[in-house]
C-alpha cells in the first residue's frame, strides 16, 4: 500500500472515476501504457468503475458525516468497499456466493484511486 496516500477529499467521495477494479486492464491506451517500461511510475492504469460496460451498475453512499463512502455493485449483491476521507482508511469485502444479478465481465476487488502507487 502507498504509505504517502492521504485519501479523498469528502467532496471526491460521490465521484465514480475516483474508485478503480484490480482487474484485467479494458481500456486500450491504458492497456499500451501497461505495457510501457514507463508504467510502475505511472499513478492512474487501472480502470476506473464509471467505463463499466452495465452502467449504473454501482452506487455510492455517503454516511452521515459525509466523510465515509460505501461503494456497493449493483452486480453482485453482497461486494461493498468503503474509505475514510482524508486518510488512507479502505476496505472492501464480498458476502455471497460469487452470483451475479446480470451478464457482465467483472473481478471482484475495487480500490480507491491512487491508494497503491
Amino acid at each position: 500500500m502507498n504509505q504517502t496516500y492521504k485519501g479523498l477529499k469528502p467532496e471526491e467521495l460521490r465521484i465514480f472515476s475516483n474508485y478503480i477494479h484490480f482487474r484485467p486492464i479494458i481500456k486500450e491506451e491504458k492497456k499500451l501504457e501497461v505495457e510501457s517500461s514507463d508504467a510502475v511510475f505511472s499513478p492512474d492504469v487501472l480502470d476506473s468503475i464509471d467505463i463499466d460496460d452495465v452502467k449504473g451498475s454501482w452506487s455510492i453512499q455517503l454516511d452521515t458525516s459525509k466523510k465515509i463512502s460505501n461503494v456497493r455493485s449493483l452486480l453482485w449483491p453482497g461486494y461493498f468497499a468503503v474509505h475514510q476521507s482524508e486518510s488512507n482508511i479502505f476496505g472492501y469485502v464480498y458476502f455471497w456466493k460469487r452470483e451475479k444479478k446480470c451478464r457482465s465481465s467483472f473481478y471482484d476487488l475495487i480500490f480507491i484511486k491512487n491508494s497503491f502507487i
